[in-house]
Order: structure tokens, then sequence, then C-alpha cells
């Protein structure tokens, strides 16, 4: 296998993706959890 990118450090992508603002919100969450049939 090739690697197609380098990122040497955490934080490489900073600045360069945007999050919805409730992208972490319990009801996020919880929807996530009930895709994958667990309960939050």
């Amino acid at each position: 296998m090739r690697r197609t990118v380098d990122r040497a450090a955490v934080g490489s992508l900073a600045g360069q993706i945007d999050f919805a603002d409730d992208w972490d919100s319990p009801e996020t969450n919880a929807d996530i959890a009930a895709d994958f049939g667990l309960s939050a």
C-alpha cells in the first residue's frame, strides 16, 4: 500500500473541517446510538 496523505501531527486538519453547531449534542448522540441499536 502506498500512503497518499502525509499527516505528521495531531491537528493537521485544523481549520479545514467545519462542524455543525449541534454535532455533539445529546440529540445527535442519541440518533447515532439508535442507528447502531444502542440506547444513549
